[in-house]
């Protein structure tokens, strides 16, 4: 309440693009640039409770799903899916795009929303085991050069998405 800074936690190897808190309270998940991955940190005493360095370049964006499964989305092209126990259960190159930058889960946690850097395009694909279940139809959007965010609403029947646009 006071905003005073009452801890520090780790010392990182790269630059930190993405954070998300696990829904067990008890955990916060660091995205890092570079080949540095992902690391899961203990909040309790700061300590790395896992660690993923198999990232060819940096990690852009992850996402927790509410039964605490972990998406990220790393620009080496590969979206990669962990369960609770941190553990990777699936790693996929998902069509659309070769620069994946943005994810999220849908509400329900059964789908993943993706979003590109490189082309204007979004894909969904399936949590279980990352295939593809289609593409957004974006054809239509003079000038959209990529989706630097793509977020489900709150009841899962909309997905958005937004980026860098050149044009009128």
């Amino acid at each position: 309440q006071s905003g005073e800074l009452v801890r520090r936690l780790g010392v990182f190897d790269n630059v930190i693009n993405a954070l998300a808190w696990l829904p067990d309270g008890g955990h916060l998940v660091v995205g890092l640039q570079g080949y540095s991955g992902l690391r899961v940190l203990r909040l309790k005493d700061g300590s790395v409770a896992a660690s993923d360095t198999q990232c060819q370049d940096d990690l852009m964006d992850m996402d927790v799903s509410r039964r605490g499964r972990i998406v990220t989305a790393a620009l080496d092209g590969y979206i990669r899916i962990y369960d609770r126990n941190f553990k990777l259960i699936g790693r996929r190159a998902v069509p659309g795009g070769k620069k994946p930058v943005s994810v999220r889960f849908s509400p329900g946690g059964e789908e993943i929303a993706i979003g590109f850097l490189d082309v204007p395009a979004i894909a969904v694909a399936s949590a279980q085991d990352l295939n593809l279940k289609y593409q957004v139809n974006t054809k239509n959007l003079s000038g959209q050069t990529g989706f630097t965010t793509v977020v489900w609403s709150s009841d899962g029947t909309a997905l958005y998405g937004s980026g860098e646009h050149r044009g009128p």
